[in-house]
Protein backbone atom coordinates (compact mmCIF):
# COMPACT_ATOMS: atom_id res chain seq x y z
CA UNK A 1 0.00 0.00 0.00
CA UNK A 2 2.81 2.22 0.67
CA UNK A 3 4.54 1.85 -2.71
CA UNK A 4 1.16 2.55 -4.32
CA UNK A 5 0.62 5.64 -2.67
CA UNK A 6 4.72 6.59 -3.43
CA UNK A 7 4.03 5.64 -6.80
CA UNK A 8 0.95 8.24 -6.98
CA UNK A 9 2.55 10.78 -5.58
CA UNK A 10 5.77 10.51 -8.01
CA UNK A 11 3.04 10.78 -10.97
CA UNK A 12 1.56 13.72 -9.44
CA UNK A 13 4.80 15.23 -8.97
CA UNK A 14 5.64 14.47 -13.07
CA UNK A 15 2.27 15.77 -13.87
CA UNK A 16 2.97 18.87 -11.99
CA UNK A 17 5.99 19.17 -13.57
CA UNK A 18 4.97 18.67 -16.91
CA UNK A 19 1.94 21.73 -16.41
CA UNK A 20 5.17 24.20 -14.67
CA UNK A 21 7.82 23.93 -17.80
CA UNK A 22 4.93 27.05 -19.37
CA UNK A 23 5.43 28.99 -16.40
CA UNK A 24 5.01 29.29 -13.07
CA UNK A 25 1.43 28.48 -11.43
CA UNK A 26 -0.64 29.19 -7.85
CA UNK A 27 -2.22 26.68 -6.58
CA UNK A 28 -5.40 27.06 -7.25
CA UNK A 29 -3.98 27.08 -11.33
CA UNK A 30 -2.88 23.85 -10.26
CA UNK A 31 -5.86 22.18 -8.81
CA UNK A 32 -7.97 23.68 -12.07
CA UNK A 33 -5.73 21.91 -14.42
CA UNK A 34 -4.80 19.12 -12.88
CA UNK A 35 -8.66 18.71 -11.71
CA UNK A 36 -7.39 17.65 -7.45
CA UNK A 37 -8.45 19.49 -4.66
CA UNK A 38 -6.87 22.45 -3.71
CA UNK A 39 -4.86 20.74 -0.21
CA UNK A 40 -3.53 18.01 -2.20
CA UNK A 41 -1.66 20.29 -4.88
CA UNK A 42 -0.75 22.37 -1.70
CA UNK A 43 0.10 19.24 0.05
CA UNK A 44 2.29 18.03 -3.67
CA UNK A 45 4.10 21.56 -4.19
CA UNK A 46 5.36 21.83 -0.56
CA UNK A 47 6.61 18.53 -0.92
CA UNK A 48 8.06 19.34 -4.10
CA UNK A 49 9.61 22.47 -2.55
CA UNK A 50 11.13 20.73 -0.03
CA UNK A 51 12.54 18.02 -2.65
CA UNK A 52 14.11 20.84 -4.24
CA UNK A 53 11.93 20.41 -7.79
CA UNK A 54 10.27 23.70 -7.04
CA UNK A 55 10.72 26.86 -5.80
CA UNK A 56 7.92 29.24 -4.67
CA UNK A 57 8.39 32.99 -5.66
CA UNK A 58 5.04 34.77 -4.84
CA UNK A 59 3.72 34.31 -1.26
CA UNK A 60 0.86 36.56 0.42
CA UNK A 61 -2.73 35.92 2.10
CA UNK A 62 -3.61 36.45 -1.76
CA UNK A 63 -1.96 33.87 -3.72
CA UNK A 64 1.18 31.64 -3.62
CA UNK A 65 2.80 31.29 -6.86
CA UNK A 66 5.60 27.96 -7.53
CA UNK A 67 8.09 27.76 -10.55
CA UNK A 68 10.40 24.96 -11.42
CA UNK A 69 14.02 25.38 -9.60
CA UNK A 70 14.92 24.77 -13.43
CA UNK A 71 13.30 27.43 -15.08
CA UNK A 72 15.91 29.30 -16.73
CA UNK A 73 13.34 32.61 -17.30
CA UNK A 74 14.26 35.99 -15.62
CA UNK A 75 12.45 36.62 -12.67
CA UNK A 76 10.86 33.41 -13.28
CA UNK A 77 7.61 35.28 -15.18
CA UNK A 78 5.90 32.46 -17.39
CA UNK A 79 6.99 32.13 -20.92
CA UNK A 80 6.31 28.98 -22.53
CA UNK A 81 8.24 25.98 -22.67
CA UNK A 82 8.60 26.58 -26.82
CA UNK A 83 9.94 29.80 -25.96
CA UNK A 84 11.92 29.22 -23.71
CA UNK A 85 13.34 26.14 -25.89
CA UNK A 86 14.00 28.41 -28.92
CA UNK A 87 16.23 30.73 -26.79
CA UNK A 88 18.13 27.88 -25.53
CA UNK A 89 18.48 26.60 -28.65
CA UNK A 90 19.60 29.91 -29.77
CA UNK A 91 22.55 30.14 -27.06
CA UNK A 92 23.62 26.82 -28.34
CA UNK A 93 24.21 27.39 -31.84
CA UNK A 94 25.60 31.12 -31.00
CA UNK A 95 28.52 29.00 -28.85
CA UNK A 96 28.74 26.59 -31.76
CA UNK A 97 28.89 28.88 -34.27
CA UNK A 98 31.65 30.95 -32.30
CA UNK A 99 35.02 31.05 -34.03
CA UNK A 100 36.96 33.60 -32.31
CA UNK A 101 39.98 32.70 -30.41
CA UNK A 102 38.91 34.67 -26.86
CA UNK A 103 35.96 33.21 -25.03
CA UNK A 104 32.61 34.40 -26.12
CA UNK A 105 31.34 36.42 -23.14
CA UNK A 106 28.26 36.52 -21.75
CA UNK A 107 27.48 40.30 -22.38
CA UNK A 108 28.14 39.39 -26.68
CA UNK A 109 25.89 36.28 -26.44
CA UNK A 110 23.12 38.23 -25.02
CA UNK A 111 23.67 40.96 -28.13
CA UNK A 112 24.06 38.38 -30.76
CA UNK A 113 21.01 36.55 -29.13
CA UNK A 114 18.39 39.81 -29.86
CA UNK A 115 20.17 40.52 -32.86
CA UNK A 116 18.72 37.73 -34.40
CA UNK A 117 15.72 37.20 -32.76
CA UNK A 118 14.58 40.58 -34.03
CA UNK A 119 15.74 39.78 -37.38
CA UNK A 120 13.95 36.42 -37.23
CA UNK A 121 10.62 37.47 -36.02
CA UNK A 122 10.02 34.43 -34.41
CA UNK A 123 8.36 34.54 -30.86
CA UNK A 124 12.54 34.33 -29.22
CA UNK A 125 11.30 36.74 -26.32
CA UNK A 126 13.56 40.16 -26.62
CA UNK A 127 13.43 43.00 -23.42
CA UNK A 128 15.15 45.51 -21.68
CA UNK A 129 17.38 44.95 -18.93
CA UNK A 130 20.29 46.25 -16.94
CA UNK A 131 22.86 46.30 -19.85
CA UNK A 132 20.86 47.06 -22.44
CA UNK A 133 18.18 44.29 -24.40
CA UNK A 134 18.63 40.61 -23.74
CA UNK A 135 16.66 37.48 -24.41
CA UNK A 136 15.50 37.41 -20.66
CA UNK A 137 16.37 33.55 -20.57
CA UNK A 138 19.47 32.15 -18.18
CA UNK A 139 21.93 30.10 -20.70
CA UNK A 140 21.70 26.45 -18.92
CA UNK A 141 21.87 23.06 -20.01
CA UNK A 142 19.15 21.75 -17.26
CA UNK A 143 16.03 22.99 -18.79
CA UNK A 144 15.43 20.18 -21.60
CA UNK A 145 14.22 21.50 -25.49
CA UNK A 146 13.22 20.31 -28.85
CA UNK A 147 14.90 21.85 -31.98
CA UNK A 148 12.88 24.71 -33.32
CA UNK A 149 11.00 24.55 -37.10
CA UNK A 150 12.50 27.24 -38.36
CA UNK A 151 16.10 26.09 -36.78
CA UNK A 152 17.76 26.33 -40.08
CA UNK A 153 16.38 30.73 -40.61
CA UNK A 154 18.12 30.79 -36.58
CA UNK A 155 21.37 29.07 -37.56
CA UNK A 156 21.83 31.17 -41.16
CA UNK A 157 20.87 34.48 -39.11
CA UNK A 158 23.42 33.69 -36.51
CA UNK A 159 26.29 33.12 -39.11
CA UNK A 160 25.45 36.18 -40.72
CA UNK A 161 25.19 38.39 -37.36
CA UNK A 162 28.64 36.91 -35.36
CA UNK A 163 30.81 39.10 -37.63
CA UNK A 164 29.86 42.34 -36.64
CA UNK A 165 30.48 41.37 -32.68
CA UNK A 166 33.64 42.62 -31.27
CA UNK A 167 33.09 40.91 -28.14
CA UNK A 168 34.50 43.65 -26.24
CA UNK A 169 31.61 43.98 -23.47
CA UNK A 170 31.54 48.09 -23.36
CA UNK A 171 31.72 48.20 -26.84
CA UNK A 172 29.03 45.46 -27.30
CA UNK A 173 27.04 47.69 -25.04
CA UNK A 174 27.43 50.81 -26.87
CA UNK A 175 26.75 49.33 -30.43
CA UNK A 176 23.39 48.16 -29.37
CA UNK A 177 22.26 51.44 -27.30
CA UNK A 178 23.18 53.31 -31.14
CA UNK A 179 21.55 50.37 -33.42
CA UNK A 180 18.20 50.54 -31.71
CA UNK A 181 18.43 54.11 -30.53
CA UNK A 182 18.65 53.62 -26.29
CA UNK A 183 19.02 57.14 -25.66
CA UNK A 184 18.69 56.44 -21.53
CA UNK A 185 20.68 53.69 -21.53
CA UNK A 186 23.86 56.05 -23.35
CA UNK A 187 22.70 59.02 -21.33
CA UNK A 188 23.88 56.76 -18.27
CA UNK A 189 26.64 55.79 -19.55
CA UNK A 190 27.43 59.40 -19.50
CA UNK A 191 27.21 60.10 -15.97
CA UNK A 192 28.60 56.95 -15.02
CA UNK A 193 31.87 57.35 -16.63
CA UNK A 194 31.87 60.56 -14.95
CA UNK A 195 31.57 59.08 -11.25
CA UNK A 196 34.20 56.79 -12.71
CA UNK A 197 36.68 58.67 -13.86
CA UNK A 198 36.22 61.07 -10.45
CA UNK A 199 36.55 58.00 -8.32
CA UNK A 200 40.55 58.15 -9.67
CA UNK A 201 41.40 61.85 -8.47
CA UNK A 202 38.39 62.77 -5.98
CA UNK A 203 39.78 66.29 -6.17
CA UNK A 204 39.41 66.62 -10.08
CA UNK A 205 35.18 66.11 -10.02
CA UNK A 206 33.71 67.46 -12.21
CA UNK A 207 30.55 68.76 -10.25
CA UNK A 208 29.20 70.60 -13.53
CA UNK A 209 29.43 67.73 -15.81
CA UNK A 210 27.41 65.52 -12.90
CA UNK A 211 24.74 67.97 -13.25
CA UNK A 212 24.61 68.71 -17.04
CA UNK A 213 24.53 64.75 -17.13
CA UNK A 214 22.07 64.19 -14.44
CA UNK A 215 19.90 66.85 -16.40
CA UNK A 216 20.12 64.46 -19.46
CA UNK A 217 19.70 61.61 -17.97
CA UNK A 218 16.21 63.27 -15.67
CA UNK A 219 15.10 64.47 -19.10
CA UNK A 220 15.42 60.83 -20.78
CA UNK A 221 13.62 58.82 -17.87
CA UNK A 222 10.90 56.46 -18.72
CA UNK A 223 7.60 58.84 -18.09
CA UNK A 224 3.99 56.94 -18.15
CA UNK A 225 0.78 58.99 -16.80
CA UNK A 226 -0.67 55.14 -15.59
CA UNK A 227 3.21 54.77 -13.67
CA UNK A 228 4.19 58.17 -12.63
CA UNK A 229 6.37 56.90 -9.84
CA UNK A 230 9.30 55.85 -11.34
CA UNK A 231 9.89 59.60 -12.98
CA UNK A 232 9.28 61.13 -9.23
CA UNK A 233 12.09 58.87 -7.79
CA UNK A 234 14.32 60.24 -10.57
CA UNK A 235 13.64 63.24 -9.92
CA UNK A 236 14.45 62.45 -6.32
CA UNK A 237 17.23 61.80 -7.00
CA UNK A 238 18.28 63.86 -9.19
CA UNK A 239 17.69 67.01 -6.39
CA UNK A 240 19.44 64.95 -3.88
CA UNK A 241 22.63 64.69 -5.77
CA UNK A 242 22.57 68.64 -6.64
CA UNK A 243 21.80 69.56 -3.25
CA UNK A 244 24.99 67.56 -2.23
CA UNK A 245 27.01 69.52 -5.15
CA UNK A 246 25.67 72.48 -3.91
CA UNK A 247 26.51 72.21 -0.40
CA UNK A 248 30.11 70.65 -1.16
CA UNK A 249 29.43 67.65 0.18
CA UNK A 250 29.53 65.69 -3.01
CA UNK A 251 33.11 64.36 -3.08
CA UNK A 252 33.03 63.02 0.28
CA UNK A 253 29.95 61.01 -0.58
CA UNK A 254 30.55 59.92 -4.00
CA UNK A 255 30.45 56.26 -3.11
CA UNK A 256 26.94 56.38 -1.73
CA UNK A 257 25.48 58.33 -4.51
CA UNK A 258 27.00 55.58 -7.06
CA UNK A 259 25.36 53.09 -4.93
CA UNK A 260 22.28 54.33 -4.98
CA UNK A 261 22.06 55.49 -8.24
CA UNK A 262 22.47 51.17 -8.77
CA UNK A 263 19.83 50.44 -6.61
CA UNK A 264 17.57 53.25 -8.97
CA UNK A 265 18.76 51.78 -12.16
CA UNK A 266 17.68 48.31 -10.72
CA UNK A 267 14.47 49.86 -10.62
CA UNK A 268 14.42 51.81 -13.23
CA UNK A 269 15.22 48.81 -15.42
CA UNK A 270 12.76 46.23 -13.75
CA UNK A 271 10.28 48.15 -14.15
CA UNK A 272 10.72 48.34 -18.31
CA UNK A 273 11.97 44.77 -18.23
CA UNK A 274 8.16 44.14 -17.05
CA UNK A 275 6.42 46.55 -19.55
CA UNK A 276 8.28 44.90 -22.33
CA UNK A 277 8.48 41.40 -21.55
CA UNK A 278 4.71 41.69 -21.23
CA UNK A 279 3.63 41.10 -24.57
CA UNK A 280 5.08 37.70 -24.63
CA UNK A 281 2.88 35.80 -21.79
CA UNK A 282 -0.40 34.02 -22.87
CA UNK A 283 -3.45 35.86 -21.14
CA UNK A 284 -3.64 32.63 -18.87
CA UNK A 285 -0.53 33.42 -17.49
CA UNK A 286 -1.48 37.49 -17.11
CA UNK A 287 -2.70 37.10 -13.42
CA UNK A 288 0.45 35.22 -12.10
CA UNK A 289 2.70 37.43 -14.38
CA UNK A 290 1.41 40.75 -12.40
CA UNK A 291 1.99 38.89 -8.89
CA UNK A 292 5.32 38.14 -10.02
CA UNK A 293 5.44 41.97 -11.37
CA UNK A 294 4.80 43.74 -8.28
CA UNK A 295 6.39 41.38 -5.89
CA UNK A 296 9.87 42.49 -7.56
CA UNK A 297 8.92 46.58 -8.41
CA UNK A 298 7.72 46.53 -4.90
CA UNK A 299 10.68 45.40 -3.25
CA UNK A 300 13.27 47.49 -5.23
CA UNK A 301 11.08 50.85 -4.85
CA UNK A 302 11.41 50.60 -1.42
CA UNK A 303 14.93 50.15 -1.53
CA UNK A 304 15.25 53.24 -3.90
CA UNK A 305 13.07 55.11 -1.30
CA UNK A 306 15.14 53.95 1.41
CA UNK A 307 18.46 55.23 -0.68
CA UNK A 308 17.10 58.40 -1.83
CA UNK A 309 15.82 59.72 1.80
CA UNK A 310 19.68 58.70 3.02
CA UNK A 311 21.32 60.92 0.28
CA UNK A 312 19.12 63.66 1.67
CA UNK A 313 20.20 63.23 5.26
CA UNK A 314 23.89 63.55 3.61
CA UNK A 315 23.34 67.04 2.34
CA UNK A 316 25.14 69.71 4.51
CA UNK A 317 22.32 72.44 5.21
CA UNK A 318 24.76 74.80 6.83
CA UNK A 319 26.97 75.32 4.20
CA UNK A 320 26.20 78.63 2.05
CA UNK A 321 24.77 77.67 -1.21
CA UNK A 322 25.69 80.00 -4.03
CA UNK A 323 24.39 79.27 -7.03
CA UNK A 324 25.63 81.18 -10.51
CA UNK A 325 22.29 82.78 -12.85
CA UNK A 326 23.07 81.00 -15.58
CA UNK A 327 19.70 79.03 -17.14
CA UNK A 328 21.49 75.30 -15.88
CA UNK A 329 21.83 76.39 -12.57
CA UNK A 330 18.23 78.33 -12.51
CA UNK A 331 16.65 75.23 -13.89
CA UNK A 332 18.30 72.68 -11.01
CA UNK A 333 17.63 75.45 -7.94
CA UNK A 334 14.01 75.01 -8.86
CA UNK A 335 14.54 71.47 -8.59
CA UNK A 336 15.59 71.75 -5.06
CA UNK A 337 13.11 74.24 -4.52
CA UNK A 338 10.22 71.67 -5.70
CA UNK A 339 11.78 68.94 -3.87
CA UNK A 340 12.01 70.76 -0.62
CA UNK A 341 8.16 72.01 -0.90
CA UNK A 342 7.58 67.48 -1.58
CA UNK A 343 9.28 66.72 2.31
Amino acid sequence: MKEEGKDEGNKLSGTIVNFLLDGPASINDVCKKLEISWATAKSALEEMEAKGTVKEIVSNPKIRIFKLSIDPAFYGVPLTKEQKGQALFLFQNIRQEWRNDKPLLATTLHKIAVDVAKECKCDIPVATFHYGMVVPVVDTALFGYREPANSAQIIQSIRKTIPSHTNNSKEERENQYKKYDMVLFQSKEKLTELWTNSKKEISKIDNKGVQLALTDFLVKCPTDKNNSELFDLCYSFSSKVNGLILTKAFSSHLEEVKESFDVLWDFITTNIFFKEVGRYIGEDKKEVFEYIKSSQILVKKANVEERINYLGSLINLSEEIQLPADEQSLAIRRILAEGAEEE
